[in-house]
């Protein structure tokens, strides 16, 4: 299977579907996601995301609010890069939440050139990039239980 056919596949794959991200090309673009659970849904991405991949987390990310998600952790922690054109594909996925009281989209998990860009564009995250992604679930959780962004401890 050629590398496109391999990201084809990857935008076919369904929601909450576990995926072996130890196969395949080191930087084919995968997204997987917890499905809405309540109000959170847990979104990990794998790979690079640019121009032409950068809507696997759009989708993943629109998918999630159309089934509740109020509360999203995006979870970078396997990206190996991230461009304008993949954060631009995120704010507008998640663009929706932004008129919602105590709707929060938390990533978590950059490291390296992902929080190098993250950095440079000024995102200012509810959890540090560099945390791992149960210190972000950690902080949804007590933000959606009435606890201010300043009030919780990273």
């Amino acid at each position: 299977m050629d590398e496109q056919k391999i990201a084809t596949a990857t935008l076919r794959m369904p929601i909450g579907l576990q995926a072996d991200l130890s196969t395949g090309l080191a930087d084919d673009p995968t997204v997987v996601t917890n499905p809405a659970s309540g109000t959170s849904a847990s979104i990990a991405a794998h790979g690079e995301f640019d121009l032409h991949t950068a809507n696997l987390i759009a989708s993943a990310i629109r998918t999630a609010v159309e089934q509740g998600a109020r509360h999203l952790v995006v979870d970078l922690r396997r990206v190996t890069l991230f461009d304008c054109s993949a954060l631009h594909a995120l704010m507008g996925a998640a663009k929706p939440l932004r008129s919602e009281p105590g709707a929060h989209v938390a990533l978590t998990g950059a490291h390296g050139i992902v929080k190098r860009f993250l950095d440079v564009v000024g995102i200012d995250p509810l959890a540090p990039l560099d945390r791992p992604r149960d210190d972000a679930i950690a902080a949804l959780r007590a933000i959606a239980s009435g606890l201010p962004p300043s009030a919780i401890a990273m």
